[in-house]
């Protein structure tokens, strides 16, 4: 056990002071004697606060340098980290098509910009499950995931409100026209 004080925990954390007590006031747990537990400083925090816009200070930066048992993986479980990223990258990608086609632009151009913010939270869902030790993981889980095709946006549906016919082999060619993948 490391014993510290709010100053150098703010410090190591790149926060202000002022920060640290408003940690304390949210229930950061502290000694009698006024300093804190530096491991237990940085789990408490690392699981109880949410990161600001600076994801290299505060919580963001507890949750880096929180020591981990050798055999324990941060954050929960793969499988309940990919669950989540499952879901969030479909209903992402739900909602980015259906507002697209909302707003008038052609389905063809909804499939390239829900495609386009797919393979972007795929990356980042690669880089985070990357935590649990396992590049591959994000490619064998998210897109072999049961849900993943429960959770695409209904592209006969979107193809209807932009009274357009449902042709997803179209759309496909005209995104590698667009990305410039085409053979």
């Amino acid at each position: 056990m490391t014993i510290i004080s709010k100053a150098a925990l703010a410090a190591e954390l790149s926060v202000s002071k002022a920060r640290v007590s408003q940690y304390l006031k949210s229930g950061l747990p502290e000694r009698e004697d006024g300093k804190l537990d530096r491991e237990a400083a940085l789990h408490w925090i690392s699981q109880n606060l949410r990161s600001g816009a600076d994801h290299r200070k505060g919580p963001a930066r507890a949750r880096a340098l929180v020591p981990t048992k050798r055999g324990v993986k941060p954050h929960g479980d793969p499988e309940t980290a990919v669950r989540a990223l499952v879901y969030l990258m479909c209903r992402v990608q739900f909602y980015v098509a259906g507002t697209a086609v909302d707003l008038g632009l052609p389905a063809a151009m909804a499939y390239a910009l829900a495609d386009q913010i797919h393979m972007g939270l795929l990356d980042a869902a690669r880089e985070h499950l990357q935590r649990f030790g396992d590049s591959g993981l994000a490619s064998r889980f998210v897109l072999d995931h049961p849900d993943f095709e429960k959770w695409q946006p209904d592209w006969a549906d979107l193809a209807a409100r932009a009274g357009e016919p449902h042709d997803e082999d179209a759309w496909s060619a005209n995104l590698d026209k667009l990305m410039g993948w085409e053979s």
